[in-house]
């Protein structure tokens, strides 16, 4: 291309603006997928924030899920058999519940009778299952409910709720690792370490 022909460059100038153009379009486009995703995510908080928060101490509405095999689960039977119940709310596509879901399942594990514990999600995805096969978690205490979440206004994941035997609120809380998971869990026995 001469230097004195500007058809040359006016052509190159306008391909290069074309390319740029379809550039940000595809950004565009992307990031409204994005907003699309976060839109549906947090549109049952709405909702949530309608009712009355549940406060420690105070009776959980009755709660019943699905499990992966399929079957109801009534986690005011479970309690009232003198255990207290710990459900974790997960995501399959949340890095932190990757990690913090075998971690709740070993304490689950070894605390013993005393403990009934649950991975709550809202889908009954492959997905889910291979996320609580990873955690070893057994698929009756994998539960698929996106009601308990709203019932019990849990906003950010992964988040665990603990009723006790009595069908009481005893811990509600965002847990970011295992130290936090274990403080949580530390209060339902605090004459012995999580």
């Amino acid at each position: 291309m001469e230097e004195g022909n500007p058809v040359g460059w006016l052509l190159l100038s306008n391909l290069v603006l074309l390319a740029v153009v379809v550039g940000i379009g595809i950004v565009v486009l992307s990031l409204a997928r994005q907003i699309g995703v976060l839109h549906e995510r947090t549109a049952p908080l709405g909702l949530a924030r309608q009712t009355p928060p549940v406060r420690v101490g105070e009776r959980l509405p009755p709660l019943v899920a699905t499990n992966l095999r399929g079957d109801d689960v009534d986690l005011d039977r479970v309690a009232a058999a003198g255990t207290h119940v710990a459900l974790l709310f997960v995501a399959t596509d949340c890095p932190i519940c990757r990690t913090v879901a075998p971690v709740f399942q070993q304490r689950v594990d070894s605390a013993g009778a005393g403990l009934a514990g649950y991975l709550v999600s809202d889908a009954a995805t492959g997905a889910y299952r291979d996320h609580a096969a990873a955690a070893r978690v057994d698929p009756d205490r994998c539960l698929v409910s996106g009601v308990l979440a709203l019932q019990l206004q849990v906003r950010m994941l992964p988040f665990l709720v603990v009723m006790d035997p009595d069908g009481r609120l005893v811990a509600r809380e965002l847990v970011q690792g295992a130290r936090a998971l274990d403080r949580a869990l530390a209060a339902l026995w605090p004459d012995r370490t999580a």
